[in-house]
C-alpha cells in the first residue's frame, strides 16, 4: 500500500509539472524565470520528501505529511499558478523582487525539517484497547464542559447583534452590528477553543449519534459564526484521528480525497462569505470574481506575499528583531491591556504593516512558517527551527502510536495546531491558541488514561 501512495504522489508532481510547462508557453515571458525557480524548487523538495518517508511507515496522519502538503501549496503550487494568470502584485507591491530569494529560503527550510525528521526515531504502534471503567465519568464532565461554553459563545455572538435565528441558519439574512466586547474583553472569545477537547471526549463516549450530530453542528455554527476557517480544519483533523485511531483502522487514499474535497469546499465557501458574516451583511455572489482555481489558491494559500516581502526588505530596510517576535511576545501577549495599556504591538504585525501597509493586515493577510524564524534570526533563524520543529514533529509520533486514550487525543489535537501553525505563523496568536485548546487537557487528564 506505501508503494501505491508514493506512485499516486509521483503521478500528481508529474502532472503538476506537466500544466506548469503548458503554462510557460502561454504567459507573459517576464513571469518565465520567476515560475521555473519554483518549479525547481517544487522538485527538489518533493524528492526529499519522498526520500524522507520510503523508510518509515505511512500514515496519512503523521505530521510529516500535513506540514508537507501545506507548504507545497504555500511556496509552490499557489505562487506558479498565480504568478502564471497575472496575479503578481498583492497591496501595490510586485512579489517579483523578494521571489527568487525567498523561494530559496523556504526551500532550505523545508529540507532542515526533512532532516529533524529523519533522525528522529519513535515507537511502533501500539493496537489500542478501550478502558470501559472510566467512560460514564468522563462523557459527564465533558457535558458539563459543553453545557457551560456552548451558552457563553452564543451569548458572545448575540453581544454583536446577531439573532439565534441567524445563527443556527448559517447566516440566513443580515443584522445591525452592535457594539459587542469592549477591546479590552476580546480575548474572551478566545474561550471557545475550550470546546475543542471536550466535543472530542463527547463524540469518543456518547452512544446516541444523533446527539453527537446536534452537538457537532452546534460548535461548527458558533466557529463559522465567529468567520474562523482554521479550527473547522481543527475539528476535523482531530476528529478523525480519534475515529480512525481509536478503531485500529488506518486511514485509506479514499477517505484522504473525500476529507480534502470537503474541507476545500468548505474553505472556499467561507472564504467567500465570512467577510459578509462579520460585516452583518446579505451575502451575494453576484460580483464576477477569478475561476475557482486561482480564487481557492489565492484566498487559502497566497501568505507567501508576505514571506517575499519581508525577505527583499529585511535587513535591507527593516532590522531583524532577535527573538522580539517569536519569543519576547508570546510571553508579554499574556499580559492583559487593563494592567499594561502601553504594551507594545506585535513585532511580526508591525513589521507586515510597514513593507505592505496597514490595509495587509485590515483584510487578513497573515504570514506562514518561516516568516517569523526569518525575520528574529534571518536565514540561521530558518535552519535552526525548522530543524527543531522537524524534530518535534516526528517525536509527536509516539503519542499517536500509544495504547493511552489521553495520548492519542493530545497527538490529535496537535495534528490540528499544526495546521494553524504552519498557515498562520504569527507566534503571539498560536501560544493562545495553545493554551486554550490544551488547557482543558489538564483537567481531562486525571479522568483519562
Amino acid at each position: 500500500m506505501k508503494q501505491a501512495y508514493y506512485i499516486v504522489f509521483i503521478t500528481i508532481v508529474i502532472v503538476l509539472l506537466c500544466i506548469f510547462d503548458q503554462l510557460l508557453t502561454e504567459v507573459n515571458a517576464f513571469y518565465i524565470p520567476f515560475i521555473k525557480h519554483i518549479s525547481i524548487n517544487f522538485f527538489i523538495a518533493s524528492v526529499a520528501y519522498l526520500l524522507t518517508i520510503r523508510k518509515s511507515s505511512f500514515d496519512f496522519f503523521h505530521p510529516i505529511h500535513i506540514f508537507s502538503f501545506f507548504v507545497f501549496c504555500i511556496f509552490y503550487i499557489s505562487p506558479i499558478w498565480l504568478i502564471s494568470v497575472g496575479h503578481g502584485e498583492e497591496f501595490g507591491r510586485t512579489v517579483y523582487s523578494g521571489c527568487k530569494e525567498a523561494t530559496s529560503y523556504a526551500t532550505i527550510g523545508i529540507l532542515c525539517y526533512y532532516i529533524g525528521y529523519a533522525i528522529t526515531n519513535v515507537p511502533k504502534t501500539l493496537c489500542y484497547t478501550e478502558v470501559e471503567s472510566v467512560n460514564n465519568k468522563v462523557l459527564t464532565k465533558a457535558k458539563i464542559w459543553l453545557l457551560l461554553l456552548i451558552p457563553i459563545n452564543i451569548a458572545i455572538l448575540l453581544s454583536r447583534g446577531m439573532s439565534l435565528f441567524y445563527i443556527f441558519s448559517m447566516a440566513q439574512g443580515s443584522y445591525e452590528v452592535s457594539m459587542g466586547l469592549a477591546d479590552q474583553y476580546l480575548f474572551l472569545i478566545n474561550i471557545s477553543y475550550l470546546m475543542i477537547v471536550p466535543w472530542l471526549i463527547y463524540c469518543h463516549y456518547e452512544n446516541s449519534i444523533w446527539k453527537r450530530i446536534l452537538v457537532s453542528y452546534i460548535i461548527f455554527v458558533i466557529f463559522n459564526m465567529y468567520g474562523w476557517r482554521f479550527i473547522t480544519y481543527i475539528m476535523a483533523i482531530s476528529w478523525a484521528i480519534m475515529y480512525f485511531r481509536t478503531k485500529n483502522r488506518t486511514l485509506n487514499f479514499k477517505y484522504v480525497v473525500v476529507m480534502f474535497v470537503a474541507l476545500l469546499s468548505y474553505s472556499v465557501v467561507m472564504g467567500e462569505i465570512r467577510s459578509y458574516i462579520r460585516n452583518g451583511e446579505v451575502f451575494s455572489n453576484s460580483e464576477e470574481g477569478d475561476d475557482p482555481l486561482t480564487n481557492t489558491l489565492e484566498t487559502n494559500f497566497n501568505i507567501y506575499n508576505a514571506f517575499y516581502a519581508l525577505v527583499d526588505e529585511c535587513p535591507k530596510k527593516v532590522d531583524h528583531t532577535y527573538g522580539e517576535a517569536s519569543i519576547v511576545t508570546p510571553i508579554t501577549m499574556w499580559i492583559p491591556r487593563t494592567i499594561w495599556a502601553e504594551k507594545n504591538n506585535n513585532k511580526s504585525v508591525a513589521v507586515l504593516v510597514k513593507i505592505l501597509g496597514a490595509h495587509a493586515v485590515s483584510r487578513g493577510l497573515a504570514f506562514p512558517v518561516f516568516y517569523e524564524y526569518y525575520l528574529d534570526f534571518g536565514l540561521i533563524g530558518i535552519i535552526f527551527f525548522s530543524f527543531l520543529l522537524g524534530k518535534y514533529s516526528k517525536k509527536s509520533i509516539a503519542y499517536y502510536n500509544s495504547n493511552s486514550l489521553f495520548k492519542i487525543l493530545f497527538f490529535a489535537i496537535l495534528c490540528g495546531f499544526w495546521i494553524q501553525y504552519i498557515n498562520r505563523s504569527y507566534m503571539g496568536m498560536l501560544c493562545t491558541l495553545f493554551g486554550f485548546l490544551f488547557a482543558p487537557m489538564l483537567y481531562f487528564k486525571k479522568y483519562i488514561k
